[in-house]
């Protein structure tokens, strides 16, 4: 009807009503809405109501998704997002412009909602009180062309959790990125430098301090860069895979003899530091390594640069790869005669964990669903 519609007792209509102006009831009737589960909600339009019997609870649609009837609206409309470095490369990460550019949804152009304070720390805003899915990949090591196939750099790990936010929280989230050896000479020689490692995908709180395991959310921990594909021997190991299993130590990893940098841990830099190889911790942006300087008392001239990703990756060096970025940092090398270096480690303070790994040769990425 387009006139006023009073319900005195039972009403019942069994295809749509279209009502237009005051709505009223008395007595003990009740208006009955349409009611299925959350597979059966129709495309519909904005400000339609239904009752999602899969949920319990009353929902509307509210632009083009349906939303609980809460009471508490949301800032933004948000189902899942992606969140990736932004086409950014080696040890930087992206910066605000990069993420408006790369991003679709309207609510990242809103720096209410998503803004960046330090280079590559995307602060994100939870829009709405609820249950959220973080599923956080870490950058691979490097993948050096001179290589042969069996020697490239390790994966990063994977892990995947539930958490419960607070409308209005501010979330950090770093993109572990892979390392890219960079102006790798021809010749000889090319085949026997190292290549960087990989940076973790880091999730966690807009206050903390570093070394404090509460302040984590989640961490995938970033692959270990490869050895060289020849000389010396015990070269072409392939880098050591992030590590997929919860890490319970925040401690940086070591740096090797040839400059070769650790991967940067929750509680400070890697190994390295001498050569600018190590991957930086949070405080100091968790920037890649960088080897910049090479001591001539070891009688070589500086190998060419392979950049630890950024995430907290170390460099790689001459022989040797640079350790991962992650919860514990990865060692530079191995073990003994391993040329390869090790994964970061990972940490999930979620429910419902998962862990896997990501694959080679690719950057990290976070991915946060809205559940319920």
């Amino acid at each position: 009807p387009t006139s006023n519609l009073h319900v005195v007792g039972n009403a019942y209509v069994s295809s749509n009503l279209t009502i237009s102006g005051f709505v009223g009831s008395s007595g003990t009737g009740a208006l009955t809405v349409p009611s299925g589960t959350t597979a059966e909600q129709p495309t519909g339009v904005a400000g339609m109501i239904r009752y999602n019997s899969t949920l319990n609870k009353y929902e509307g649609r509210v632009s083009t998704i349906w939303m609980p009837m809460t009471g508490d609206p949301p800032l933004y409309e948000f189902i899942s997002h992606t969140f990736t470095n932004a086409g950014a490369t080696g040890n930087n990460g992206p910066e605000i412009a990069d993420l408006t550019t790369s991003y679709s949804p309207t609510w990242t152009d809103n720096t209410n909602y998503l803004n960046m304070v330090t280079r590559g720390f995307q602060l994100w805003t939870v829009p709405r009180t609820g249950t959220y899915t973080i599923d956080a990949y870490g950058g691979s090591g490097g993948l050096n062309p001179y290589w042969s196939s069996s020697a490239k750099g390790g994966r990063g790990a994977r892990t995947r959790g539930n958490f419960i936010f607070t409308k209005g929280t501010k979330i950090n989230i770093v993109i572990g990125q892979k390392s890219n050896p960079q102006t790798q000479p021809s010749g000889s020689s090319a085949n026997q430098h190292g290549t960087g490692g990989g940076g973790a995908t880091w999730v966690f709180k807009e206050t903390f301090t570093a070394g404090t395991a509460g302040d984590i959310y989640i961490v995938a921990g970033g692959g270990g860069g490869g050895g060289a594909s020849s000389n010396p021997s015990g070269a072409g190991s392939n880098g050591g895979d992030g590590v997929a299993s919860q890490g319970n130590t925040t401690v940086a990893g070591t740096g090797g003899t040839y400059a070769e940098g650790g991967g940067a841990g929750w509680g400070g830099d890697g190994g390295g530091t001498s050569y600018d190889s190590h991957g930086r911790a949070v405080g100091s942006g968790f920037v890649g390594g960088n080897q910049t300087t090479w001591s001539p008392a070891l009688g070589y001239t500086p190998p060419p640069d392979s950049l630890g990703g950024f995430g907290g990756g170390g460099s790689g060096s001459l022989y040797l790869g640079g350790g991962g970025g992650g919860y514990y940092g990865g060692n530079a090398r191995g073990d003994g005669g391993d040329r390869a270096a090790l994964g970061g480690g990972s940490r999930n303070n979620g429910t419902s964990l998962y862990w896997d790994y990501n694959t080679y040769d690719t950057d990290g990425k976070c991915i946060i669903t809205y559940v319920e």
